[in-house]
C-alpha cells in the first residue's frame, strides 16, 4: 500500500498485522521491561553491597594473650581484695557485734536469754519465709520478686551470721568477742541457739502451708477453666 495523492496514511490491511512485532515502537513486547541502553542481564548479576563491612580479620595470637592476660590481672586484684576485705571485716565485725550486744544485755543474765533468743528466732524465721518466697514467685515479672526476697532473706540473716562468726570464728576478733559475751552477754548464745532450732521448724510449717494454698489455688483455676468450658462449648 502507497500514501494517496494528498498526503493521507494508507487504509489499515487486517491481513498485514504482525502480532510479534510492536507498532508503537518497533521492538519486541519483551523489549518493554527494558529501558533503551540498559544491559536486560545486568539485573540477574549479583551486586557489591558498599554498605557491608569488611570480614574481621582473625585475632593474632599476640592480642589474645594480652587480652588474656588484662583479664587475669583485674580478676587477681578483685580476688585480692575480697580476701583482704574478707580478713579485716573477719576481726572487727565479731568485736564490734559482741559490744553491740553486751551493751544490750549489760550483764543480766534473763536479758540475755531474752534478746538471744528473740533475736535468733526471728532472724532464722524471716529468712526461711523470704526463701519460700522467693521460690514460688519465681519465673513472675522477670524474676523480680524471687531477687527481692532473696535479698531480704539476706539482709534479715546479718544478725545471726554476726552472732555465727563468734561462735564459730577462729579469728582474734572472734576470740575477743567470745569474751566479751562471756563477761557481758551470759546467755545470749544458747537461748540463740534454741531460738534458731524452733524457728526453723515453725519456717518449715510456714512454706508447707504456703506451698499447700499456693497448689490448692491452681487446682482451683484449673476447676474454673474447664467449668467455664463446659458451660460455654466454642
Amino acid at each position: 500500500m502507497s500514501p494517496n495523492q494528498h498526503g493521507d496514511p494508507p487504509a489499515y490491511d487486517p491481513s498485514s498485522y504482525d502480532p510479534s512485532a510492536n507498532h508503537s515502537t518497533g521492538r519486541h513486547p519483551a523489549d518493554h521491561h527494558t529501558q533503551p541502553g540498559l544491559d536486560p542481564t545486568a539485573f540477574d548479576k549479583p551486586r557489591l553491597d558498599v554498605d557491608q563491612p569488611a570480614p574481621a580479620k582473625p585475632e593474632a595470637l599476640g592480642d589474645k594473650v594480652n587480652r588474656l592476660a588484662k583479664k587475669g590481672v583485674v580478676w587477681l586484684v578483685f580476688i585480692g581484695l575480697a580476701v583482704i576485705t574478707y580478713f579485716v571485716l573477719a576481726n572487727l565485725l565479731p568485736q564490734w557485734w559482741a559490744q553491740r550486744i553486751a551493751e544490750r544485755v549489760s550483764g543480766r543474765f534473763s536479758t540475755g536469754i531474752w534478746v538471744g533468743f528473740t533475736l535468733a528466732f526471728f532472724c532464722t524465721l524471716l529468712p526461711i519465709v523470704f526463701l519460700c518466697l522467693a521460690f514460688v514467685n519465681r519465673a513472675k515479672l522477670k524474676y523480680v520478686p524471687t531477687i527481692a526476697f532473696t535479698v531480704l532473706a539476706v539482709v534479715a540473716a546479718v544478725p545471726n551470721l554476726l552472732t555465727l562468726s563468734i561462735v564459730l570464728g577462729r579469728t582474734s576478733g572472734a576470740y575477743r568477742g567470745q569474751f566479751i559475751l562471756d563477761v557481758n552477754g551470759p546467755g545470749f548464745r544458747g537461748a540463740g541457739a534454741w531460738g534458731a532450732i524452733i524457728a526453723a521448724v515453725v519456717g518449715a510449717l510456714v512454706c508447707y502451708y504456703i506451698w499447700r494454698f499456693r497448689r490448692r489455688g491452681r487446682a482451683l483455676a484449673k476447676e474454673r477453666a474447664a467449668n467455664a468450658e463446659l458451660r460455654d462449648p466454642k
